[in-house]
């Protein structure tokens, strides 16, 4: 029955959407390059627009931002649709297939009633040793679990305008967040949510995730909240009293870690 099927929300960066073709799901995809994406510093190639509506006129395809990267168009979504939200999201990238799980995990998971984390990992990941077998490790559930030592953050292509640390993030949103070793999270952040777990938080609270992100095409605060989405999703903190007023650019943030303190304590991190 078509009120068994969840809803599809894609984030597309000017990928091949052929493979979704045979999935007849109620969707919406954000097309983040329909302007096409310019040559910068911070991105080495240029990219023409996209057209996916030429190219795919049967799918239920809107304009996306380029800022963000896929969450942006996930906090997209759910600000539009707080109230009207479908009992269960699937969140994904357009680049999933293949990249991230096969064909035929997804059909295994997308009508998932729970929240799942959608990651498949080959047995090789399960036993490869890694620098100091210490920078991840897969849990019993079969998911991800990465040092938390920010080593994403203060690289020169992504630009860190208010946070270049996990920690510091999260106590930001948070109280009482205890600072973490590892990080359970699924790279991608591709996941089936129920509406309960998104409506946990205040509409308000996505608003402010938004504008953390949004300011770069490849801002670090984005791969925060890559990391920082399963926690979210899942944890019994309590939102800090900052995440319940807009957040503009009056708000007082944290002060930023020093970039040369950072990148010893993220080599101490692995020892």
């Amino acid at each position: 029955m078509q009120n068994d099927k969840n809803f599809i929300c894609i984030s597309c960066f000017n990928e091949d959407l052929n493979w979704f073709r045979e999935f007849d799901y109620p969707h919406i995809i954000y097309d983040k390059c329909f302007e096409g994406v310019k040559k910068s510093k911070y991105y080495p190639y240029e990219i023409p627009p996209s057209k996916l509506r030429e190219k795919y006129p049967k799918m239920n395809i809107i304009n996306g931002q380029i800022g963000g990267y896929n969450i942006n168009e996930y906090l997209t979504y759910i600000i539009s649709n707080y109230y009207c939200l479908p009992d269960n999201v699937v969140f994904i990238k357009a680049n999933l297939i293949n990249r991230h799980v096969s064909l035929n995990f997804f059909k295994s998971i997308i009508d998932n009633k729970h929240f799942t984390s959608i990651e498949e990992w080959p047995p090789s990941v399960f036993i490869k040793t890694n620098f100091f077998k210490k920078s991840y490790f897969i849990s019993s559930d079969g998911g991800w679990n990465e040092l938390n030592n920010s080593w994403y953050l203060n690289k020169r292509k992504h630009p860190n305008k208010f946070f270049n640390n996990f920690n510091t993030f999260m106590n930001f949103i948070f109280k009482s967040y205890s600072n973490l070793k590892y990080i359970r999270f699924c790279p991608g952040a591709n996941y089936v949510v129920p509406k309960k777990n998104i409506l946990k938080y205040d509409l308000i609270f996505y608003k402010n995730l938004k504008y953390i992100i949004n300011y770069s095409q490849l801002s670090g605060e984005s791969h925060i909240l890559e990391r920082a989405l399963y926690t979210i999703w899942n944890n019994n903190f309590l939102p800090a009293d900052i995440m319940k007023k807009p957040i503009n650019e009056f708000t007082v943030f944290p002060k930023k870690e020093n970039s040369l303190k950072a990148n010893i304590r993220k080599l101490i991190s692995r020892i």
